[in-house]
């Protein structure tokens, strides 16, 4: 905690109009650095000094006796303006989220309705093309992937090493079957190893589920450890508004607060992950400090103990004769 109250960098003022007081001690040291009355004196003889001792002197020479009184009143004018160090939610922006990929591998993801760069491709190929443009921004958060087909499995846990999860893209396999409840499942409980992070699942499939565990269920289990999902539908046909309320990957972004897509080709697939990219960018970003260390006091402290140094000096450093 005390290193923690050391560090400056997120130091803020709450009252920083009273730092414009600042401006007011140079005219304040010009004017009290102007020629001093005379002092009474209980003898006499000054007629017998030189001309020059006889007036007593102000201005800058005079000013190294009440340098010390100029930094008390500018840590009293700092401890005004109310000193502040959050702490509690910092915006952390090196900390990341955690993104797991649960993606569907079944049979249909190899069906070539899909544009890539000029060539047609399957559904797979332009999915996994897009998922590495929308990794390669986002180099501080970890990437997982799950995979389902007939059955869900864990492709890979959550890591920082994009080179491996686009490896592992690349190399995974399609087989028969659709359990998107299966895959929601897995995905949340190997998230849930690291619960002090931000998660995110990014639900992907061409199909219906038809193994496994209902995906509504798994939907409120995802709900229930605070993880978001969003859901793309990646198929060439778009659904009609009237059928979205019964479309189970509506259903499921709509129980866990994420939103569902439609990725008719290439082009909608790369601007939905921009769209995610552009939401989770801003749910990090508004993370806000819960509360504040009042450093004021420690100013004032500082404050009240260089004044009594500056009235002992005065006493017996800086005396002079009535």
């Amino acid at each position: 905690m005390t290193d923690s109250l050391l560090d400056t960098s997120l130091i803020h003022f709450d009252h920083p109009w009273v730092l414009l007081l600042f401006l007011g001690l140079p005219f304040l040291a010009m004017l009290l650095g102007k020629e001093r009355p005379a002092p009474s004196v209980a003898f006499t003889g000054l007629a017998l000094l030189p001309a020059d001792l006889k007036k007593p002197k102000g201005g800058p020479k005079c000013l190294h006796r009440d340098v010390l009184r100029y930094v008390i009143l500018s840590i009293f004018i700092l401890a005004l303006a109310r000193p502040q160090r959050p702490y509690g939610n910092l915006p952390d922006h090196a900390k990341g989220i955690d993104i797991m990929l649960t993606l569907d591998f079944s049979k249909s993801m190899e069906v070539e309705d899909y544009i890539w760069e000029g060539k047609q491709v399957s559904r797979k190929i332009a999915l996994v093309e897009v998922i590495k443009n929308f990794m390669e921004d986002r180099t501080q958060d970890r990437f997982g992937i799950c995979g389902f087909a007939k059955f869900a499995y864990l492709a890979s846990p959550l890591t920082l090493d994009q080179n491996w999860i686009s490896q592992i893209l690349d190399n995974i396999d399609t087989g028969t079957g659709t359990a998107i409840g299966d895959g929601i499942m897995l995905s949340v409980d190997y998230m849930m190893e690291n619960p002090d992070r931000e998660k995110t699942i990014i639900l992907v499939s061409d199909g219906m589920n038809n193994r496994g565990t209902p995906p509504l269920e798994a939907a409120r289990y995802a709900a229930q450890q605070n993880i978001r999902i969003y859901t793309i539908r990646i198929f060439p046909q778009i659904l009609g508004t009237s059928a979205y309320a019964q479309n189970v990957m509506f259903r499921i972004a709509e129980e866990t607060g994420g939103q569902f897509y439609q990725a008719t080709d290439t082009h909608s697939l790369t601007s939905i992950y921009d769209q995610i990219d552009e939401l989770e960018v801003k749910r990090v970003e508004q993370k806000r400090f819960q509360s504040y260390h009042e450093l004021f006091p420690w100013f004032l402290a500082l404050a009240a103990g260089l004044l009594v140094v500056e009235l002992v000096c005065r006493q017996w450093l800086f005396r002079r004769l009535p």
